[in-house]
């Protein structure tokens, strides 16, 4: 299987290029906002699918890990927000769709209000941030456009790893 992992600089992206890796398949991926090693710039709300050199390859799965995760972030930005986590989502989950790439799309519990818990798939979304606004839209629309695509809703990502910036990472610089 060949994938691409679009923003594999970030906290989930980065783990899953390698491990699919190890695991043989072929990963390739992108990152946003710096020159990396083996890395493809790609800014998911500025460029076209069409222009990377991944376009003229075949692909079976191209996940969309790009994203301003930030709850604040989303809201203090909401512009940048929405043009990266929608209308540039959605834009290259539908080039990738065209090109018979599954997109697989990286949503977010978030999509909740977290009122009712035990959530499962078929409950109805109903978001209190701008994130999980954000993401819902995206959802939404893959269920009306995207024949083929995947999309996996994810809770609060953490890692042990104190340079990461997840939660506990985040806490463990506060205290320190």
């Amino acid at each position: 299987m060949k994938v691409l992992v679009f923003g594999a600089t970030g906290n989930i992206g980065r783990y899953l290029i390698s491990d699919l890796r190890k695991h043989g398949w072929t990963a390739s991926g992108t990152c946003a906002h710096a020159d990396v090693e083996g890395l493809t710039r790609f800014r998911v709300e500025a460029d076209e699918f069409s222009a990377t050199p991944f376009a003229g390859e075949r692909w079976d799965f191209g996940v969309i890990c790009c994203a301003i995760s930030g709850i604040d972030e989303c809201k203090r930005n909401l512009s940048q927000s929405r043009a990266v986590n929608i209308v540039g989502t959605m834009r290259l989950a539908g080039q990738l769709a065209c090109r018979g790439i599954v997109p697989v799309f990286l949503s977010s519990d978030y999509v909740f209000s977290g009122e009712k818990g035990s959530y499962v798939e078929g409950d109805s979304v109903d978001p209190v941030t701008a994130y999980g606004q954000q993401k819902a839209e995206v959802e939404e629309w893959l269920r009306n456009h995207v024949e083929n695509a995947l999309i996996v809703r994810l809770s609060k990502v953490i890692s042990v790893d104190p340079s990461d910036s997840t939660l506990l990472s985040d806490w463990y610089r506060a205290m320190g």
